[in-house]
């Protein structure tokens, strides 16, 4: 199956396996910190995405600062979803 975007690729994943883990996040001792499902990140870039819409970023470049880990990666997402 081919898929017109990242985007698209990322919500087909999060309706076919949103309960899976999509991201382990490790200390620097290798131990778990965290871990995110595809439902999961789907959820979170969705609300980021609507609000970067609400102020206005929709189709604009954002900056994001922010360490390594959950957050960046709900991020990054919802800015792909605004676009």
């Amino acid at each position: 199956m081919t898929f017109a975007s990242f985007v698209d690729l990322g919500l087909s994943r999060a309706q076919e396996r949103g309960q899976e883990a999509l991201f382990t996040f490790l200390r620097d001792n290798g131990t778990e910190a965290s871990s995110m499902t595809f439902g999961q990140l789907d959820q979170r870039a969705r609300a980021i995405g609507a609000a970067l819409h609400e102020h206005g970023a929709q189709q604009r470049p954002v900056l994001v600062l922010l360490p390594p880990g959950p957050q960046y990666a709900n991020a990054i997402i919802g800015d792909a979803l605004d676009s």
